[in-house]
């Protein structure tokens, strides 16, 4: 007689996966060539997207492949090592933002089934 077969754990949720996970290039700009507001507060604290000039992402390329001529209506201050830095520090807030959901996803289902997983 053949033996029951045994397969491993293969649970709902992991640190690894996730519904989303962004395909950005860039993480300062998230491709689109301007820095995100929030990254921009880090450098200008009472920055107003409303009031002052956007700010021109230096790491990807993104804004020159729209826009070829420099212009005067944008900030040209971040330069290329402060986006890089700027990338980093969005990267690891994604990363955070991705551990926090899935350890909130992971109490849930932990609630629900009354099994740990």
């Amino acid at each position: 007689m053949n033996e029951i077969p045994r397969f491993n754990r293969n649970p709902v949720v992991s640190p690894d996966s996730e519904a989303w996970r962004p395909s950005w290039t860039c993480y300062c700009c998230r491709d689109t060539g301007l820095v995100q507001d929030y990254l921009i507060r880090r450098i200008i604290p009472n920055y107003n997207a409303f009031e002052d000039k956007p700010v021109v992402c230096q790491r990807c390329g993104a804004y020159h492949r729209g826009n070829p001529v420099r212009d005067l209506n944008h900030d040209w201050r971040f330069k290329r090592d402060l986006c890089d830095r700027l990338d980093e520090i969005s990267r690891r807030d994604w990363k955070t933002t991705r551990q926090q959901h899935f350890q909130h996803i992971k109490r849930i289902i932990d609630g629900t089934t009354g099994h740990p997983f």
